[in-house]
């Protein structure tokens, strides 16, 4: 016949000690693979450690898939302390956001700024799998289990924020002040030096600031992962490099012919520079 509630009880009951024994040992193995994910100090988290990890917090959140909810709460649940604690270590091994390194953009990333590139890869990577687990959660109904995902997404995802910003803050005050130098240019030269052949180069100022961007985009961001965060710190970039050069532009004075054509041979670099910036 139907078994009873009681028979039920009794068998979910006789099976709490196997599911705690369970849930320990997947904490225990997911810690163990957060850790070795930090366990370079020097260059900070690897490709193989980090798919290790991200492979695992799989593993654990989806042994409750299609089973009881507060079971897919529990494993929830288990991936949260990890990857909380993942998290935390992450910050720990970067530099403080006012650490002038995080802001030097020089040509060659130095040794900590390579690491936290490291760190930046791992968080996304990790944000992304949480975010196809809160999605998951969502369509089979587990409330509970997504809000704990979304709450680990955002806490990668502010990981992640933190690192990039001060680059570009720095590139921001650094392109601004290189724009600044247009009231500094002969409005009257073609270039940089006499003859035709100069009027197909840009201004030394804009050649200043483009260099700058394309040494941040060659040597800086092509070594963290493409995603949103990296997508909206190059449009701010670009963003920003647009609205400084069509304030001071405006206020160039006097503006001649010559100069009028040297602002448009600007425009046409800073359309380029900007574009592979990622501005709209």
């Amino acid at each position: 016949g139907a078994v009873g509630e009681a028979e039920k009880g009794a068998v979910v009951s006789s099976l709490e000690p196997l599911l705690a024994l369970h849930k320990s040992r997947a904490q225990a193995r997911l810690s163990d693979s957060a850790n070795a994910v930090f366990s370079n100090k020097g260059v900070g988290p690897q490709p193989a450690e980090v798919s290790s990890f991200t492979k695992g917090i799989l593993a654990v959140a989806q042994a409750g898939r299609g089973h009881d909810a507060g079971l897919a709460l529990a494993l929830a649940g288990i991936v949260d302390k990890v990857v909380k604690s993942f998290i935390a270590q992450g910050r720990e091994m970067i530099p403080n956001p006012s650490d002038p390194e995080m802001r030097a953009i020089i040509g060659v990333p130095t040794g900590a700024q390579t690491r936290c590139f490291a760190v930046f890869n791992a968080a996304v990577h990790v944000q992304a799998t949480v975010k196809g687990l809160e999605a998951s959660s969502i369509k089979s109904g587990s409330k509970g289990a997504s809000r704990a995902f979304a709450d680990l997404s955002d806490g990668c995802h502010a990981l992640a924020t933190d690192i990039i910003q001060p680059f570009v803050t720095s590139m921001e005050a650094s392109v601004g002040a290189s724009i600044s130098g247009i009231h500094a240019a002969d409005q009257d030269s073609a270039g940089g030096g006499a003859g035709e052949e100069d009027f197909e180069e840009c201004s030394s100022y804009m050649s200043i600031a483009s260099r700058s961007i394309e040494t941040f985009l060659s040597k800086y961001s092509a070594k963290m992962s493409p995603c949103d965060i990296l997508s909206q710190a190059k449009a701010s970039i670009a963003e920003h490099l647009l609205r400084v050069f069509v304030r001071h532009a405006f206020l160039v004075r006097p503006l001649t012919e010559m100069g009028k054509m040297r602002l448009i041979r600007d425009v046409t670099k800073l359309e380029e520079v900007a574009g592979g910036g990622g501005a709209p």
